[in-house]
């Protein structure tokens, strides 16, 4: 019997649910004081003159893409290897997304790529900071001026990197703008919401606005100081702004987010450890730099037998993805049968086990086939070998410490309170 360990399990706490509760005792449920206070201690921890809060990394990104008058006949270069939200946001604006190819070692957006890919329509660039490790934002924007072209902004896909620094600066600080997102699975949460940071203060204004449908002043400004004051449409804008109740879960995760990056680096360097002398690949770290450890992620790359239908043309090799469930848990305590699982894998002179249970089916189906077949498949096409490859993210997440207090001040870790830490399985 094999346990299955979520991909993700929250840790919020009873402080941030009576956080939530202050809100709920106030008239004001939309974007007003309290995302205003989250702002700038946004602000304070990632060392940008601006921040702001948005509803989603889709709608932040898609609001800073208005804001710079991104349209049609546009172009914006995503790199090949990302989610889909980072392209979208360019064609849903009605302009076009090419593709740039990526380190095949850090697998991160490199400068030159990007240069390689300008055209005289292109009007942005979104390097994305994969699975928390950052890109080289200093080594783009050199590239991009030292190729003429100082006039293509920079937008961040910080939604994995949180708390991941370059040489010591955190995301934002060579960039037009970084978005960060609050999905329910980031290292900091409130279920859906985003952030942005900037240096600019033009392009901060016009991220108020077209993050409120393009208007002059929201709810709050609005009714401010006991007047009512009317509002402009200043330009096109999306709904993309984050309410004080969902606001509310915020600051306490951010008051403690870089205290609990040490604990998930201790568990992706368990992980590391367990894997090593296995046919696996991790993405390489770029020097200088300190992850955020959103995911960890690792390839595992083996033959795959080619199977031929009667009705079907020969072809000289088979390529297929698969995921499945892995056996990656971490140690936590009071987990037994975890711990020794754990074991094993990094004990010295260990068997090698199959880190994936679809290793162990396509195992079974190769011994299953006939020799006869096999070696007539050899005879037909010596590069009758496919390759098959497992991707694997195990989303680990650091433990916080219960608050103890009804006011949910004071979070730290502690062995009696780690959770499980998350594991999982993504198609890339």
């Amino acid at each position: 019997m094999h346990r299955q360990v979520p991909f993700h399990r929250h840790d919020l706490v009873p402080g941030d649910a009576a956080a939530v509760a202050r809100v709920l005792a106030t008239p004001m449920l939309t974007s007003g004081p309290v995302g205003r206070e989250v702002e700038a201690q946004l602000a304070a921890l990632l060392g940008t003159r601006h921040a702001g809060l948005v509803g989603s990394w889709t709608n932040g990104a898609l609001a800073a893409l208005l804001a710079l008058d991104i349209g049609p006949g546009d172009e914006v270069i995503v790199p090949a290897m990302t989610f889909v939200a980072s392209a979208n946001v360019a064609e849903l604006l009605g302009a076009k997304p090419l593709f740039a190819d990526v380190d095949p070692d850090t697998l991160l957006l490199r400068p030159e790529d990007a240069v390689a890919a300008l055209t005289p329509l292109t009007r942005a660039v979104i390097p994305v900071h994969l699975y928390g490790q950052m890109a080289d934002m200093p080594g783009l924007r050199a590239a991009l001026d030292k190729a003429g072209r100082a006039d293509v902004r920079i937008v961040e896909d910080a939604a994995h990197c949180l708390e991941g620094t370059d040489r010591g600066e955190a995301p934002g600080a060579h960039s037009d703008i970084a978005i960060f997102s609050f999905y329910a699975t980031k290292n900091v949460t409130c279920g859906e919401g985003g952030a942005y940071a900037t240096n600019d203060p033009a392009l901060a204004a016009a991220m108020a606005q077209t993050r409120l449908h393009g208007m002059s002043a929201g709810a709050a400004d609005r009714f401010a100081g006991g007047a009512y004051r009317h509002w402009d449409m200043a330009r096109l804008g999306a709904k993309a702004n984050l309410p004080d109740l969902l606001a509310a879960l915020l600051p306490l995760q951010l008051a403690t987010i870089r205290d609990r990056l040490p604990r998930r680096e201790e568990v992706a360097a368990r992980y590391e450890r367990g894997l090593a002398g296995l046919p696996i690949r991790m993405p390489a770290a770029r020097p200088g730099t300190r992850s955020a450890r959103h995911t960890f992620r690792s390839t595992c790359r083996r033959p795959c037998a080619t199977r031929r239908s009667p009705r079907s043309t020969p072809r000289a090799s088979a390529s297929r993805s698969t995921t499945a469930p892995c056996r990656l848990s971490p140690t936590t305590a009071g987990d037994t049968a975890t711990r020794r699982a754990t074991s094993r894998q990094a004990m010295p002179g260990a068997r090698a086990r199959s880190p994936c249970r679809s290793t162990r089916r396509s195992r079974a189906r190769t011994r299953t086939m006939s020799s006869t077949s096999c070696a007539s498949r050899s005879r037909r096409s010596a590069s009758a070998r496919g390759s098959q490859v497992d991707s694997v993210t195990a989303k680990s997440s650091g433990a916080r410490h219960s608050a103890s207090q009804s006011g949910g001040a004071g979070r730290g870790t502690s062995p009696s309170a780690a959770r499980p830490i998350s594991t999982g399985v993504r198609a890339t």
